[in-house]
């Protein structure tokens, strides 16, 4: 329809440009692991046809305008940035209109789009009253931009992810994998990308400013900041802003749409301009060929990762509507934390529990969107339940923290998310008196996915309920007073909390404050922990995710906006290493290190090859 509206092509070899660009590779990564992704891709079109159709006199302005609004308002609201990734290609078309038509419909457009992004744009903005920003503790612009060079750019394999291996060694989105690295894809990406950039460079292709400037736009946009064999001069200058003010913008691959579509509205033209019916039809079996030799993984049917999964399976809605009736308000956590929501029957990516909860819940996930203290007291939770060994005062930890119940997800691929086995998590609550199990759902599970690992005492994990609740039976009040002069004042992280209820140091009622803590009652009680140590995280893990401890000198070797999840300002309240009898041990890479590419171990840093212990070791 939009060919059509702006005299590109024929019928035929727009349907051809049509089929490519909604089988395009952007579409092929995102459609099966996160479809609202896809959204901006296949709204784009029916965003700009409106607008072609009042420059051209078929449509009043303020009526485009809101159509072209509506469009806008079906992209959705799961991410700001997918949205404005977009919209750049209307708005280019708008600015090289004639200037009478340019003032009217930007104005109208602008206004509409504005309504359109309404609904989601202010919730977005009490969002960030609250959650902390998050983009400084997620992949960094030298992730996102470094791998997209201009051949990835045009060829429509500009998302990093695609690259992404899993634990198991295979790609963690197929599709996109195989449209990365299999040959004949590479070729057919490759031709039709070559084929709609000869098609915008021929001098009789309609609105050709305006496509080859989008699309000049779309290629500046995805590769700027590629560091490899043809860096750019920018490159460096672009990540740091994409680290910096522009840091909604990293994940660049979502501006693909603003080069694909030009790309695509170039083929239909070079197809057409062919005189001869009989070469001009062999062409588009060609290119027809090529498009559907891109949609291969569509018929492997490699879009959605994982296990096939027709639907929730019941005893996901049994859980949500038991705890309903029974937390009386009170906040369930889902136990242990995992990346995403990868399970035995399915992988979800986002919770099960999220359409489903008739009651608060929480859960420990790759993307941390609560405050910097409560993700670092769930990682403590976690790390008691991925120790096996429990702690007596896990279950004051939880009461003071507002949980009442522990839904344990023992039907999570606990292989492939990289989680503690159940058998495991289950010795720890175990060990952890104040937690009773109240109910199960589902039937027994095994231990998770094998794939192409060899995982030796497989058969532990088996026999244990899809889901099981568990009761944390400790009363803390929601609401109480005390005096000041018996408010702790704890030098050290939200998580030193759970070792000074160990110790005996704090009572389960008992309000702390912590030291560095810029406005705060000052306690009178001091508690010195060694809890918030100097260390270096990685992204996108949450097990094995720090490195060791550091001393103020080590330098830093990661790149990225925030060294650490750190609840305020850091300096002068951190634990560092001091090295005693030498002046320092360096190497140059261990196993504890923040960037290894397996969990960090801090066990296997340098030190321990100096420290005259013979049960420690250093390991590259």
């Amino acid at each position: 329809r939009l060919a059509r509206a702006l005299g590109i092509g024929t019928e035929a070899t727009r349907l051809v440009a049509a089929v490519a660009y909604a089988l395009s590779p952007r579409t092929l990564t995102v459609l099966g692991p996160v479809s609202a992704e896809a959204l901006p891709l296949v709204l784009l079109p029916w965003c700009l046809l409106p607008l072609v159709a009042a420059d051209r006199g078929r449509l009043p302005v303020p009526r485009a305008a809101a159509l072209s609004g509506v469009a806008v308002l079906l992209m959705g609201g799961v991410n700001a940035t997918l949205t404005a990734a977009v919209l750049p290609l209307p708005a280019l078309y708008l600015v090289t209109r004639r200037p009478p038509v340019r003032r009217r419909l930007l104005g109208w457009w602008a206004a509409a789009v504005a309504l359109a992004c309404l609904w989601w744009a202010v919730p977005l903005l009490l969002l960030g009253r609250y959650s902390i920003p998050f983009l400084s503790y997620v992949e960094s612009a030298a992730d996102t931009t470094g791998p997209v060079s201009t051949l990835q750019a045009l060829r429509g394999t500009n998302d990093w992810i695609a690259s992404v291996l899993d634990r198991g060694g295979e790609f963690f989105w197929p599709a996109a994998g195989t449209v990365l690295t299999n040959p004949a894809l590479m070729v057919s990406t490759g031709a039709v990308a070559v084929l709609g950039l000869a098609g915008l460079a021929h001098r009789g292709m309609p609105e050709r400013g305006f496509l080859v400037l989008a699309a000049t736009t779309g290629v500046v946009m995805l590769a700027l900041g590629h560091t490899g064999a043809l860096t750019g001069p920018f490159s460096a200058g672009w990540q740091d802003l994409l680290d910096g003010v522009l840091a909604p913008l990293r994940n660049v691959h979502k501006a693909d749409p603003v080069l694909r579509l030009p790309v695509s509205l170039g083929l239909a033209h070079l197809l057409g301009v062919i005189r001869l019916p009989r070469r001009r039809a062999v062409a588009v079996a060609v290119a027809a060929g090529l498009v559907a030799v891109t949609a291969a993984p569509l018929a492997l049917q490699q879009l959605r990762p994982g296990p096939h999964w027709a639907g929730i399976p019941r005893w996901w809605p049994d859980a949500a509507r038991w705890l309903g009736q029974h937390s009386g308000g009170d906040r369930t956590l889902l136990v242990p934390g995992a990346g995403f929501g990868r399970y035995q029957w399915g992988r979800t990516i986002d919770e099960p529990i999220q359409p489903l909860a008739e009651a608060p819940w929480a859960s420990r996930s790759q993307v941390p969107l609560a405050a910097e203290g409560a993700s670092r007291v769930m990682e403590a939770v976690d790390t008691v339940l991925a120790s096996g060994a429990g702690s007596p005062a896990l279950a004051d930890l939880l009461a003071r923290s507002g949980v009442r119940y522990l839904l344990v997800r023992n039907d999570l691929d606990w292989v492939a998310a990289g989680t503690p086995r159940p058998a495991v998590v289950h010795q720890a609550l175990d060990r952890s008196p104040g937690l009773a199990r109240v109910a199960t759902f589902g039937p027994p599970v095994g231990g998770g996915s094998r794939g192409p690992l060899t995982v030796y005492g497989y058969d532990l994990d088996s026999g244990y309920p899809a889901l099981e609740v568990y009761e944390v039976r400790r009363h803390v009040a929601r609401v109480s007073a005390v005096s000041v002069r018996d408010v702790a004042e704890i030098s050290g992280g939200p998580e030193s909390v759970l070792a000074l209820l160990e110790a005996g140091l704090l009572r389960p009622e008992t309000p702390a404050v912590l030291t560095g803590e810029p406005e705060k009652v000052a306690g009178s009680r001091a508690l010195a922990t060694d809890g918030l140590r100097r260390v270096e995280r990685t992204p996108g893990r949450l097990y094995g995710a720090t490195g060791p401890t550091l001393s103020p000198a080590d330098p830093l070797r990661l790149d990225r906006p925030a060294r650490d999840l750190l609840p305020f300002p850091s300096e002068g309240h951190e634990t560092t290493a001091r090295y005693l009898g030498v002046a320092g041990v360096t190497a140059s890479s261990s196993a504890a290190d923040p960037d290894s590419l397996a969990p960090s171990r801090p066990e296997l840093q340098a030190w321990s090859a100096v420290d005259g212990d013979p049960g420690t070791l250093w390991r590259s």
